[in-house]
């Protein structure tokens, strides 16, 4: 009887145990469950099944893993058997479903019981609900997600100097963050009438090319920029908004456009659209926001940026510009200086004949308006430049004037037997305006046409009148203007060709001139050209008026012909001199001829290159810019031909080049002496005898 006393005091103690231990499951909010030591579940509490919405008996054994995760069972498992093998206790975060059917993160902590052998007798183990805990570390995780996106993006557009490349890239890091497929970036358009696809992702190039432009106000992006105000459009699908109707084809439920702000004024939008949710989170259209405004800075920085780079190259070029211009400057004034001054000491020295006398005489007369005519150019850019450009004004019949004009450069072109075509139509009316500078406008695009046609071309000028504007046109069949050029045809200090292989002179001032005095008298002038070696077309257009009265101003101007003479101790020389322009040549091998030198005179470094196949002269002397071929390389190729004698050809630069650099650059390249134009014949000579005597010394430039 005593037995079955304690029995039944066991039985009771247990079952007083038993219902301690489910209301303790039952009061606590873990989910408590029970292994068998080869982990085979016995045990759920009731908030476990409820939890899962299953019956335990649903959930015993193996079957719990039902309602885990797919994803993770295949790290639970091998976590749960390696426990049982080693009767580690054991703790695993994995997704339980939830009754609702959705995902919820469980942390399992499970612990074994032992016996006094140490052998597992029991698991007993909790499952703990974490997902606010998860939920509220990805809260923060994603935050500190945006704020680094933000800070590389910051970085980016500040150090990218296109920020436009960089948008691309921002979207897909921003897309990875916030869950979108869809971007648009537009900017507006010079007119600031239209807007232009920059870039875009996540629609077809169909869709892209059928939206590249928009008008203001046209679908999202035209209204945000031109109410310069953010737009932002959920359940797009569901709406009947007009601003849901572009969304709409292309399955965009959310879309969210922010204008990019620079000085206050929209320039353009970016929008960023999702077809898988139909809102988006405050924080989501509040990070947009912050990327909006970065890239708007960073295009506020790239206009400025792109504005002092444009300065500063303008500034470049206007230094290389004035540097070219001072260079051709003054070889252009420099060159006519050589035959006046020679011809001059030659005169005043009485040696010449009557043919010799009246051909100097000639000479100077030539290279005299020549000059004349680069000063009076150099003096009426620098009225235009300082607007102290004045006009006289008359009524001006255009008929007398380009009859005059024609009439100064008729002699240039007989000597080039060129043939100049006159087209006068009949105007209704005259012209108010300064008869003497319309005619310098004509001239110059006559002498224009004359120096850029070859030798046996045509000219053609022609007047007409179309309504209330008189028409002039000059057409040539000469080099043309290449396409590169054309925009700069007009500019001052400018020329297609500064080098010093250039084939035409000239300061390149004329056609500057021509434009201010035209538009001086309201009308406009024009430069067309097919390309080179196609000709050009220039058209003045002036406004007429019905006066009947004129005033006309002529003037004249005389070009080529040739020079040549003087004395010194130049005798048992042969010199080869090499200079493309004929009276410097003709000049040059006079005075040579006169110190009793045998002179072979050519006119290219070409010409000199053949002549030294025939003879190795005693003296090389070389002008520096010539077509073709340089003094430079003229210079170079002789030194390469003549390495390997025993004795070096004395080599003179005889230039209008007369920088230093250009001193050193003839010394560098092969020169002994560097002489600049003009030079008396006398020093001339004493530089020539002085290189001979072996006095390897550079011989200072003599300035007049």
């Amino acid at each position: 009887g005593r037995d079955i006393s304690d029995r039944k005091q066991v039985e009771i103690a247990l079952r007083d145990s038993e219902q301690q231990f489910r209301t303790l499951t039952a009061t606590i909010p873990q989910l408590i469950w029970t292994a068998t030591p080869d982990g085979s579940v016995d045990y759920l509490s009731q908030q476990w099944a409820d939890y899962v919405g299953l019956p335990p008996e649903q959930l015993y054994g193996w079957q719990w893993q039902n309602v885990v995760h797919p994803e993770d069972l295949a790290n639970t498992l091998p976590d749960w058997k390696h426990s049982l093998e080693t009767g580690e206790p054991v703790e695993i975060k994995h997704r339980f479903r939830f009754h609702t059917g959705e995902w919820r993160w469980q942390l399992v902590r499970g612990t074994p019981i032992k016996d006094e052998a140490g052998q597992v007798t029991k698991w007993v183990g909790t499952c703990t609900d974490i997902q606010s805990e998860i939920d509220a570390q990805a809260l923060i995780q994603a935050k500190n997600d945006r704020l680094k996106l933000l800070s590389e993006m910051t970085n980016e557009l500040l150090l990218n100097e296109n920020s436009q490349s960089f948008l691309n890239t921002l979207f897909q890091k921003l897309s990875a963050h916030l869950n979108l497929e869809i971007y648009v970036n537009y900017l507006l358009q010079e007119d600031k009438q239209r807007l232009r696809l920059v870039a875009h992702s996540g629609i077809s190039a169909e869709v892209a090319s059928a939206a590249k432009t928009l008008e203001l106000g046209q679908a999202v992006c035209g209204y945000v920029v031109q109410n310069q105000t953010a737009a932002v459009i959920e359940k797009a699908l569901e709406s009947t908004g007009f601003l849901a109707a572009a969304l709409q084809p292309l399955g965009i439920r959310a879309y969210a456009s922010y204008p990019l702000m620079v000085n206050n004024q929209a320039i353009g939008t970016l929008g960023f659209g999702t077809r898988t949710r139909d809102r988006f989170l405050p924080e989501e259209l509040e990070l947009m926001q912050t990327v909006s405004d970065q890239v708007s800075t960073a295009l506020q920085r790239s206009q400025l940026v792109k504005a002092l780079q444009q300065r500063a190259e303008e500034l470049a070029q206007a230094n290389r510009l004035k540097d070219e211009f001072l260079a051709v400057l003054s070889h252009e004034l420099r060159s006519p200086l050589n035959p006046i001054l020679g011809w001059t000491k030659l005169l005043r020295n009485g040696k010449l004949d009557a043919t010799r006398t009246a051909h100097a005489l000639e000479t100077i007369e030539r290279n005299t308006q020549l000059q004349v005519q680069l000063i009076d150019d150099l003096l009426d850019i620098s009225r235009i430049l300082r607007g102290k450009l004045a006009l006289t004004i008359t009524t001006v019949d255009l008929q007398f004037v380009i009859s005059a004009a024609l009439e100064t450069v008729r002699l240039a072109a007989e000597a080039k037997s060129q043939q100049i075509e006159t087209i006068i139509s009949p105007i209704a009316g005259t012209v108010n305006g300064d008869a003497g500078r319309l005619q310098q406008v004509i001239w110059n695009l006559l002498s224009n046409a004359i120096k850029f046609t070859p030798a046996g071309g045509y000219i053609t000028i022609q007047l007409s009148s179309e309504g209330a504007t008189a028409r002039i046109q000059v057409k040539d069949s000469g080099k043309g203007i290449k396409p590169d050029f054309l925009p700069y045809i007009f500019e001052h200090f400018r020329q297609e060709d500064g080098a010093p292989t250039r084939q035409f002179g000239g300061l390149g001032l004329g056609l500057a001139i021509a434009k201010q005095i035209t538009e001086m008298h309201g009308g406009t002038i024009k430069a067309e050209s097919q390309g080179e070696g196609m000709g050009a077309t220039f058209v003045v257009e002036l406004p007429l008026s019905q006066n009947t009265q004129n005033s006309v101003r002529t003037g004249n101007l005389a070009l080529n012909t040739p020079p040549s003479a003087l004395d010194a101790p130049l005798a048992g020389l042969h010199i080869l001199l090499v200079d493309d322009e004929p009276d410097t040549r003709d000049f040059q091998a006079f005075v040579l001829e006169q110190g009793g030198a045998k002179v072979t005179a050519v006119a290219s470094g070409f010409e000199a290159l053949q002549a030294l196949d025939q003879f190795t002269p005693d003296v090389l002397i070389s002008d520096i810019g010539m077509a073709g071929m340089d003094g430079y390389a003229l210079i170079q190729q002789i030194r390469s031909r003549l390495l390997h004698q025993d004795k070096l050809l004395p080599a003179i630069a005889l230039t209008a080049y007369a920088r230093e650099m250009d001193q050193q650059q003839a010394i560098a390249a092969g020169f002994q002496q560097h002489l600049t134009k003009p030079i008396d014949p006398d020093a001339f000579i004493s530089a020539i005898v002085t290189l001979r005597q072996g006095e390897w010394r550079q011989i200072g430039s003599r300035k007049t």
